[in-house]
């Protein structure tokens, strides 16, 4: 009997001046209970677009809207060209190591057309060649104080950069952001993360492995490839939903 399992995404919305949803971020979650389960940042990564892109399909979480999807920096360092970069923003973590071989990768990226995100942002030397690339910088309202949430506002007056406040939890805090010209918003003020569910039918695992060795023939039969998701719906499903 295929095994059938309940698999979850934490999603919050980010807001507009207007209140109206422009994004959501997408948060990993293990079940119901809405908190993160404490495993390492590239699994969660992982987990995360594996349930956003195969189980539900990103259309039906985020409906059209951009997804922002925080990125450890070995998954920002792999191959993330099968993410289409007009749904996806790569939210770089604030605990990242920024070295060359990270701002050429993310230079990379953006010259795909993705667009990038700054997480928990303080400035500092350590993070300065990664903001000329940033499309949008998060603010966490609750761990920064009132000068240095004006600085940001003020050096990214002039810039195409979009700022967004983030646990905004009041509405003076969030009378506050929009003094300062910020641009979005996100927090409990709005919308706590709803926590999703849908059912994953998982592929059977001798299917896979056939996969798995067609693929890796040094004369790969595309017929035989097709033949073998044909008698497996659940991957068909998943490879469909990636397309």
């Amino acid at each position: 009997m295929r095994n059938v399992s309940r698999v979850f995404i934490g999603r919050q919305p980010i807001l507009d001046i207007k209140k109206q949803t422009y994004a959501y971020e997408l948060l990993y979650r293990a079940g119901l209970q809405n908190i993160f389960p404490g495993i390492p940042d590239t699994q969660a990564t992982i987990r995360l677009l594996e349930n956003s892109f195969c189980n539900f399909g990103l259309d039906r979480i985020t409906g059209g809207r951009r997804a922002f999807i925080n990125f450890s920096r070995s998954f920002l360092l792999s191959d993330l060209t099968f993410l289409a970069p007009k749904m996806v923003v790569i939210e770089i973590l604030e605990d990242v190591a920024v070295d060359e071989e990270l701002v050429e990768t993310v230079s990379i990226l953006k010259k795909k057309g993705y667009r990038i995100a700054l997480d928990d942002f303080v400035f500092t030397h350590q993070l300065e060649p990664l903001i000329p690339l940033a499309d949008f910088i998060k603010v966490d309202w609750l761990d920064t104080s009132g000068d240095e949430r004006e600085a940001v506002s003020r050096d990214f007056a002039s810039s195409d950069t979009r700022l967004i406040a983030e646990k905004i939890e009041t509405a003076d805090q969030f009378k506050q952001a929009c003094d300062l010209g910020y641009d979005y918003f996100q927090g409990f003020f709005f919308a706590r993360p709803k926590v999703l569910k849908a059912r994953e039918v998982k592929p059977s695992r001798r299917t896979r492995l056939r996969i798995m060795a067609a693929v890796n023939h040094p004369d790969v039969d595309m017929e035989q490839i097709h033949a073998l998701l044909v008698k497996d719906p659940a991957l068909s499903v998943k490879i469909l939903r990636l397309v």
